[in-house]
């Protein structure tokens, strides 16, 4: 099966890997919605896509894998100057597919466990989830390239003694005890 633009909206991976499967395709970035919630906005996720290539087959042991590539560019914010920031994903798919817990305790270290029901799975859901894990902890531009953040978000630089800025200011007293 091979989706020359979008990606199927489900796929059997026991099917494909019968057949030494290969999926290539894009799929929105706007679609998904989890992944949404990290980025700068709404806007910035409209003509974003994702580039996927998944190959399936069966390893010595006849386990299901999915191996592939995932790419996308992202914008996000940056936590220092909280401007956009232009993130390169390229993301690598090494998954053994399992029907449950006991099957994913005994896959190798070399794969990722992916625990698959009867209805197979969403290629898009699995390429979100794996831009997800592949985004940073706390985004953030490479510090030379990082727009001066305003003083108050700069590392290092002291902070105003907040107990003088509140003797300093003049507050409305309306019952006129002192």
């Amino acid at each position: 099966m091979n989706a020359s633009q979008g990606l199927p909206q489900r796929i059997d991976p026991y099917r494909l890997a019968g057949v030494n499967g290969i999926i290539e395709g894009d799929c929105a970035i706007s679609g998904m919605h989890r992944l949404n919630d990290y980025l700068l906005d709404k806007e910035s996720a409209e003509n974003a896509r994702a580039q996927v290539t998944m190959r399936f087959y069966r390893d010595n042991q006849r386990r299901v894998i999915i191996q592939g590539e995932i790419t996308a560019q992202l914008v996000l914010q940056c936590q220092r100057c909280l401007l956009g920031l232009d993130w390169s994903v390229k993301t690598t798919l090494a998954l053994a597919v399992v029907a449950d817990d006991d099957g994913a305790a005994q896959v190798p270290r070399e794969y990722d466990p992916l625990i698959v029901g009867d209805d197979g799975i969403s290629p898009a859901a699995l390429v979100e989830d794996e831009l997800i894990l592949a985004m940073p902890a706390v985004a953030r531009c490479q510090q030379t390239d990082c727009p001066r953040a305003p003083d108050e978000l700069a590392v290092g630089k002291p902070s105003k003694n907040l107990f003088a800025v509140l003797r300093n200011m003049e507050f409305d007293n309306d019952d006129n005890t002192t």
